[in-house]
């Protein structure tokens, strides 16, 4: 039997499994078990090298390549949210983002002029109805919509990227928001955004999520906009899942001065979230769209999303906020900034990022920052990592709220995302948000999680279903999703090369250890969790398989009881293929007794030795 009718005689069994156990058993309290493909004598836990050469094959896409086309006001940039089970927030740009000196500064759009409207159907030759997203809709045959449109604009002081000797301006296109609801789950629609004023779009093509068995979810993060993430992209327009989650990072605009120079020097040194070259949100917006336009996204804000405005007393998150609005509230298209003053110390700027007492940052609400959304027996939530996460905040009550809300007899599972990993065994950013996972790990833990994505480490880390960095059949599975197109991290903390087998120098002497100084805590100095082992002499416990390279994954939920992840890899030679791929079992009836790991050792690397800090 050869690997593929190996794979194929798995599945059936599991699906025959699963409709033994039925979707109807109470699923809150199970076991989490792993079963791996046959694949020969391949280890369970492995590690996969590229060579320096190969991860720097990675130039950016000039933005020449990708410019507005058509008359100033025609639509582009359009991608497609996913607001409920049978609603979508349909976006798009009109008019083109501009630069200029302040002396002759471009003049911001009055976003009025244009009129907002989404034309839809189930044919592609009869878009039977209209959608306005405005407040002016007055004929009977034009429904109205829970909507926004907004632009927006970043200045900078001259240090910051000066044009003809003068600070720069940036002013956004017209971004419009309309909600699309009263929609089927698994029905295809045809669509068309624009006015009859200033033209129309394309006819373009999108498919509702289905609420039932089998619902495919793509995983993504750290995208930039480079000739690896256009493959990466190409395969997921290929691959066809429900829905794509997008983990944060998206076009590393803040890579850049704001007259388009490249800055110069590590980016956690300079603080480098203090100036953008907002154009890359335009081409990434053109980029993005052949995928985002038919397959609905969830995403979640990361570090180079922050982007803060120094002229304006340091909010956050302008650009992504007005671009990429989230459902927190159904009935609400939110795209306001985050007044980070609020809840960051300002005294400590640029050199540390820390939050302002608890008793005055946990009770502030942010935008844009947190959500959930239900599709049918799944449910999604995302988080963010910058924001006040203590046990008292706004966030962390919300997520409670949120658990505690679900049925489990009918949500049978739940996947959680955010930027900032807490298990990776990448040398960039180990453990750099150890306070917010001692706060919501438990959480995680006690309502039965089941996988947790995030990016940041630019590469692929998988752990087993783990909890407090042991195996833990209780606990979720963690997965960093970083190698998304941009520049890859290729230093393991263990093994710094193949052939140079040591740890990281911050292993033995914690003093090497630097967290970025845009990870917020509670206290100005990072956070050390001195409870837990830091490092380990060989790949840790909480790694079961981890690979340099560009990827996205892909979660196929097959029934109430067994989903199959796996992580597609872009290869040297530019094709794709499989580097991970395992199906995870629950198994209610044993509970929650941290029992086995089907297949494997109960305890993968159980054999990784601690290393001590601070050793000679």
């Amino acid at each position: 039997m050869d690997q593929t009718q190996q794979r194929l005689f798995l599945i059936g069994c599991l699906v025959l499994f699963c409709g033994r156990v039925g979707a109807a058993r109470h699923l809150a309290s199970r076991d989490l078990l792993l079963i791996e493909y046959p694949v020969g004598n391949a280890p369970l836990n492995r590690t996969i090298f590229v060579s320096e050469e190969e991860a720097s094959r990675n130039a950016r896409i000039p933005l020449s390549d990708l410019p507005h086309v058509g008359t100033e006001f025609s639509p582009d940039q359009i991608h497609v949210t996913l607001w409920s089970e049978t609603s979508v927030l349909v976006s798009w740009a009109t008019g083109e983002g501009r630069v200029g000196p302040v002396g002759n500064a471009p003049k911001a759009y009055d976003p009025s002029m244009v009129p907002s409207l989404v034309r839809y159907g189930t044919s592609k030759y009869f878009l039977d109805t209209i959608v306005y997203g405005d407040d002016k809709a007055t004929r009977m045959d034009v429904k109205k919509s829970v909507c926004a449109k907004t632009v927006y604009s970043y200045e900078y002081n001259i240090l910051s990227g000066a044009i003809d000797g003068e600070p720069s301006v940036y002013q956004s296109p017209i971004l419009h928001h309309v909600v699309v609801d009263g929609l089927n789950p698994g029905q295809t629609y045809y669509y068309k955004v624009g006015s009859l004023s200033y033209g129309w779009s394309d006819t373009l093509e999108l498919k509702m999520p289905k609420n039932q068995y089998p619902i495919s979810v793509g995983v993504w993060a750290d995208t930039s906009m480079t000739h690896n993430t256009t493959q990466l992209r190409d395969a997921l327009i290929d691959y066809e899942p429900d829905m794509i989650l997008v983990a944060g990072d998206f076009c590393y605009a803040d890579k850049f001065l704001g007259n388009g120079t490249a800055k110069k020097g590590a980016y956690k040194k300079e603080a480098d979230q203090f100036t953008s070259y907002q154009p890359y949100w335009d081409s990434y917006g053109r980029f993005l769209q052949p995928l985002v336009s038919k397959i609905p996204v969830l995403a979640v804000s990361g570090n180079h999303e922050l982007e803060s405005l120094t002229l304006r007393n340091n909010l956050t998150n302008l650009s992504f906020n007005s671009r990429f609005p989230m459902p927190r509230d159904v009935d609400i298209v939110n795209v306001a900034a985050n007044n980070a003053p609020l809840y960051w110390d300002q005294s400590l700027f640029p050199g540390q990022t820390a939050f302002v007492p608890p008793e005055v940052s946990n009770s502030v609400v942010t935008n844009n920052t947190y959500f959930s959304v239900d599709i049918g027996p799944l449910h999604v939530v995302g988080l963010n990592t910058y924001v006040p996460y203590g046990n008292g905040s706004e966030m962390y009550k919300w997520f409670v709220k949120d658990m505690t809300s679900l049925d489990r007899e009918t949500t049978h599972w739940i996947i959680v995302m955010f930027h900032a990993p807490y298990y990776s065994t990448f040398v960039e950013h180990y453990k750099e948000v150890q306070l917010m996972q001692k706060y919501f790990e438990p959480l995680f833990f006690e309502y039965q999680v089941d996988f947790v994505f995030h990016g940041h480490a630019h590469g692929y880390d998988r752990s087993p279903p783990v909890f407090n960095f042991k195996p833990n059949s209780c606990g979720p599975v963690y997965a960093t999703v970083g190698g998304g197109g941009v520049d890859l991290d290729i230093e393991y903390v263990d093994i710094l090369r193949p052939d140079n087998p040591k740890p990281a120098k911050f292993c033995t002497n914690i003093s090497y250890w630097d967290p970025a100084v845009y990870q917020p805590n509670y206290e100005p100095e990072p956070f050390l969790n001195t409870e837990t082992p830091f490092c380990f002499e060989t790949q840790a416990p909480w790694s079961n398989f981890r690979a340099q390279g560009y990827a996205f994954g892909m979660l196929d939920i097959l029934n109430a009881t067994h989903a199959e992840w796996k992580i597609n890899w872009l290869q040297n030679s530019g094709t794709m293929a499989y580097a991970d791929r395992v199906v995870f079992a629950k198994n209610p009836q044993n509970g929650c007794n941290d029992k086995v790991i089907m297949g494997v050792d109960p305890a993968p690397n159980s054999d990784a030795k601690p290393i001590p800090l601070n050793a000679p």
